[in-house]
């Protein structure tokens, strides 16, 4: 009844017993399965072996009549009569009947033999003791005679029909070959028959009493005797369970096959002399009927150990269980296991919870707030504030010296985007304990990216080994939180009232952050003397802008590189100041543009926000980003203005190719472009020179002039613009292949053999 009661009430001794029930259980499972398997597998191999030993009984008796058979034949080839009755060229009856009586009295001595026949293959005659007659063993003395002689015996297992009564009979006949020794004719051949029934009596003498399915094979899987005709493996496809026996190349083995949802025990043995395999086939449940008794063995145990894994699982929990009853019962006895108050289902370690969170509560309460008194008055050292509300809980600040430190977070638009608020907080947190841990200063959150340390010196003088700690405090931080912080260090004051100017020089070490990159330690530096006013890089900004107007990539990258240069040389604000008035000036020039007047809009959101970026690189990334929209803008639409330009020379070049004065020059005064950049420009869009051009246009014209009047070469040469007619006959020649009045020539012939068709002349 306690157990019972403890089960349904306490979540955690109900966890406590049902994993050891569970754990035992799984082990008393996997226990006995393991034993199962390894009995049933060693019954298995029992089993083969037994089988594998029978067929070997039953391929040594098979081997016997094998040489049964041989003995047989060799007793035929000692009878002269029999002899000459194979190999008699000429047919004699009365030889024959003496042939049927030896056979006879051979048979006599062999009660197994069905019957013996000879084949004369000079007369084709078939001779047995059995009456069958040519026509009827006519296909198998047919196959014999076809067969390769290399072999001395041959064996076909087949049905023949006895000629008395007219049943059908399985045999196994031999045939031999006496031809196949060189000293006797080649046309002959001994046939014996021996009764299927005789070998199925033998091989059921061997046959042990679980009914095992003998098949004998040859080596190509044919089936040439089975032991049970009525066995529901007879009419299964022989290769589904002898496929593996035929491909392997042991002599003996046994597998497992699943057939019709049972599962069989197959094992063989290969008899090397006959060329036969001996095949065992037996069904699982009929082979292990042990089985289920050792079956019903291990449940038996399993269950005893199930009921002994019950109370070892109440044991065990009771045990684990009782320290944790012992501490409810101090702190709530109503709850504890041998409370018998308790009436509903109770969660102990919220009870715990509860219980420690009053006590926490308790602390909290009447713990003096001297942390955040201290954090407070720390803060109003660094923030300047005149009003110490610590001083009722503080000493004042002692030390003869003191140094402010500021850590940066570095990229901190990224950290917050990838941290919640939360997360954030915590790794605040986490980098003031490592700093607070590594330095031994005191440590305070200043704002969402900005974390500081004040340090009491024993002497004005720069520890040497502070760098050190600061450093192993950017791996500490770089190393679990995948960030950088920059470190800016203030000078040293000597009054308390000084740490806010400390402070303010460390911020000021901190701008060099947009010049040097990210995760560096930076110095605070007495005022120096006001540096001389800004000088504007106005010749780099002319170049800039030029370049980005005629799509010079490659020149604008390297201004902007050198005005990089030249800003990193500036104090933070004259750099912030000069980027500015460049930034905007940019805008003014290329916003006015409509093919990138949407690429220029990112220029003035550029200035708008260069305060929000960290470092230089940064900028100057941006601003190259932006440059090389522009110009790519600015690129496209004039490829596209091109493509207009130079349809329309060619359009002129089309109507106008008769006129003398046609050339690049004229043209490019016409557009109004300088004649090289113009020439560049039609190469690149027409794949040909402009005087190329011109010249073709101009054959082509000529070619149909040619054709189509009765001008003279010279008047022709006029006509298209074309006044040294010496000129005009080489080009003509040299595109053509021919001179102009060959090509008419030719033209004409060519006409008058093909009337109505217009002829012309293959360019060459």
């Amino acid at each position: 009844m306690q157990i019972r009661k403890k089960l349904f009430l306490y979540a955690t001794y109900r966890k406590l017993f049902l994993s050891y029930f569970l754990l035992l259980s799984i082990s008393i499972g996997v226990v006995c399965t393991a034993l199962y398997m390894f009995f049933s597998a060693n019954s298995v191999r029992e089993v083969a072996g037994v089988s594998q030993s029978m067929l070997r009984q039953t391929s040594y008796v098979a081997n016997i009549v094998n040489q049964q058979v041989y003995e047989v034949g060799n007793h035929l080839l000692n009878n002269p009569d029999i002899v000459t009755g194979m190999f008699n060229p000429e047919i004699d009856y009365l030889q024959e009947y003496r042939v049927v009586h030896a056979l006879t009295d051979v048979q006599a001595g062999y009660p197994f033999l069905n019957f013996i026949g000879i084949y004369n293959g000079y007369t084709e005659r078939y001779i047995n003791n059995k009456g069958v007659s040519r026509q009827a063993e006519a296909e198998l003395l047919d196959q014999a005679s076809s067969s390769s002689e290399t072999a001395y015996s041959s064996l076909y297992p087949r049905t023949f029909e006895d000629p008395v009564t007219g049943e059908r009979e399985q045999v196994f006949t031999f045939v031999l070959k006496p031809g196949f020794n060189s000293y006797l004719p080649k046309k002959g051949a001994i046939v014996i028959n021996i009764n299927e029934s005789y070998i199925q009596e033998l091989v059921q003498q061997i046959r042990s009493n679980r009914g095992d399915f003998i098949v004998i094979t040859d080596d190509a899987g044919s089936i040439l005797m089975q032991s049970d005709s009525e066995s529901p493996l007879v009419n299964v496809d022989s290769e589904s369970y002898l496929n593996r026996m035929l491909t392997s190349k042991s002599t003996s083995g046994s597998y497992t096959i699943s057939m019709a949802h049972e599962k069989y025990l197959v094992s063989y043995v290969k008899s090397e002399e006959l060329n036969w395999s001996f095949v065992s086939v037996n069904r699982y449940k009929d082979l292990l009927s042990n089985l289920g008794r050792l079956r019903s063995i291990v449940l038996t145990i399993a269950l005893a150990m199930f009921l002994a894994g019950v109370a070892a699982a109440i044991w065990l929990a009771n045990n684990m269980y009782a320290p944790l009853d012992k501490l409810l019962r101090k702190l709530n006895s109503i709850h504890a296991v041998g409370g018998y108050e308790a009436r509903q289902k109770v969660n102990e370690y919220s009870l715990l919870g509860e219980a420690f969170q009053d006590i926490a509560d308790q602390i909290s309460s009447i713990s003096p707030a001297l942390q955040i008194a201290k954090k407070s008055h720390l803060l109003n050292y660094f923030k300047g504030s005149q009003i110490d509300l610590a001083n009722r809980y503080l000493e004042p600040l002692k030390g003869p010296d003191f140094l402010a430190i500021v850590l940066k977070i570095d990229r901190f638009a990224v950290f917050s985007h990838i941290h919640s608020e939360q997360s954030q907080s915590l790794i605040r947190f986490a980098i003031c304990n490592i700093a607070q841990e590594l330095t031994g200063m005191e440590t305070i959150v200043i704002a969402a990216d900005e974390i500081g340390i004040l340090g009491k010196l024993d002497s004005p003088i720069f520890p040497s080994e502070l760098q050190t700690r600061l450093q192993e405090v950017q791996r500490h931080v770089e190393k679990l939180f995948k960030i950088t912080v920059s470190i800016g260090i203030g000078t040293i004051v000597h009054t308390d009232i000084e740490i806010r100017d400390s402070y303010e020089k460390a911020k000021e070490a901190l701008l060099n952050r947009f010049f040097a990159g990210a995760g560096r330690i930076f110095y605070g530096e007495d005022d120096e003397e006001p540096t001389a006013g800004i000088r504007y890089p106005s010749a780099i900004e002319k170049v800039l802008v030029e370049s980005i107007r005629a799509s010079r990539d490659e020149i604008a990258a390297k201004e902007i590189d050198t005005l990089a240069v030249y800003v990193s040389e500036l104090p933070y604000d004259q750099a912030l100041i000069c980027l500015n008035q460049l930034v905007i000036t940019m805008y003014r020039n290329f916003a006015i543009i409509p093919a990138c007047k949407s690429e220029a809009n990112g220029l003035m959101e550029l200035a708008t926000s260069l305060t929000l970026y960290e470092t230089l690189e940064e900028v100057i990334s941006e601003l190259m980003r932006i440059c090389i929209a522009i110009s790519e803008a600015i690129r496209v639409n004039s490829k596209g203005r091109q493509a207009e330009i130079i349809e329309e020379i060619k359009a002129y070049i089309d109507q106008n190719y008769s006129r003398p004065d046609l050339s690049l020059d004229f043209i490019a005064d016409q557009v109004q472009l300088t004649p090289g950049h113009l020439g560049k420009m039609f190469k690149a869009h027409s794949r040909l020179s402009f005087s190329d051009y011109l010249k073709n246009i101009r054959l082509e014209k000529a070619k149909e002039l040619l054709l189509e009047t009765d001008d003279s070469v010279n008047t022709i040469s006029e006509r298209i613009g074309i006044f040294n007619t010496t000129y005009f006959y080489t080009i003509f020649k040299k595109k053509y292949g021919v001179s102009p009045a060959q090509y008419r020539s030719e033209a004409l012939t060519s006409r008058l053999k093909s009337p109505g068709e217009k002829a012309d002349i293959s360019e060459s």
